[in-house]
């Protein structure tokens, strides 16, 4: 693949299915609400989605160097 390319990768592929997005957005504002306005270190796998989600919707904020993986 030439570098050219590279952000042709998904082309013809189906969006994914987010069947857990309404639950994955409600944990991640259930994680903020508590976190009681301080760090947020997930740990293990699990949570890896939720990082990822908030990662997203915090970048660019004073909230996003409270996240850690």
């Amino acid at each position: 693949m030439r570098p050219d390319q590279l952000g042709t990768l998904l082309d013809g592929t189906e969006p994914p299915d987010l069947w857990f997005l309404d639950e994955l957005i409600d944990c991640a504002a259930k994680v903020l609400a508590r976190s009681a306005n301080g760090e947020i270190y997930f740990v293990g796998r699990s949570a890896d989605s939720v990082f990822d989600f908030l990662s997203g919707a915090l970048a660019g904020t004073d909230w996003a160097r409270r996240l850690h993986q």
